[in-house]
């Protein structure tokens, strides 16, 4: 039995919403050469939250919501057309920095050779914003139920079970 008062832990941040001390930015600062993410970004952020020691917590409860399907409104990913002319630039644009996400989670695809990468200017400053030093990537991809070998994530047992530690 879930208490609704008390926030639960979770693997992920939302980053539509999340509400940390202000001093997460100079702690973990945010990565500028990840521009345009849409997809990735939330994984990103939280494996560098998690490793550098902090836990991701969220509501028990909806607390927001936002219409996702919106007709009469543009999308992010549409919106990048209103500074590029090429309809496709935010596809193209993800495509490219993709590699820099799966290099901070260790993916064999960029981890195991990041001289593959190309262009080399996608791993610019790369160790900058980079993971913690206070939990291994090897914990978070465990704690959070990963196979990547697989590309899967299994539910972890501390999200079906209450008062097992996510840590």
């Amino acid at each position: 039995n879930i208490d609704k008062r008390v926030p639960q832990r979770s693997a992920f941040v939302a980053a539509g919403f999340f509400i940390a001390h202000g001093s997460i930015v100079d702690n973990v600062p945010f990565d500028p050469f990840m521009p345009y993410l849409f997809m990735g970004e939330e994984i990103a952020l939280s494996i560098r939250f998690w490793t550098s020691g902090y836990d991701i917590y969220g509501p028990a409860v909806d607390v927001l919501r936002h219409e996702y399907v919106r007709k009469e409104s543009p999308k992010f990913w549409e919106s990048v057309t209103m500074i590029f002319s090429n309809g496709m630039i935010h596809n193209r644009l993800t495509d490219l920095i993709i590699p820099r996400v799966q290099i901070l989670l260790g993916f064999d695809e960029g981890a195991g050779d990041p001289s593959r990468i190309k262009p080399q200017s996608i791993l610019t400053m790369a160790d900058r914003y980079s993971v913690g030093t206070k939990r291994s990537v090897e914990d978070f991809v465990e704690t959070m139920g990963f196979d990547l070998e697989k590309m899967i994530q299994r539910m972890p047992e501390w999200c079906e079970k209450p008062g097992i530690s996510a840590a």
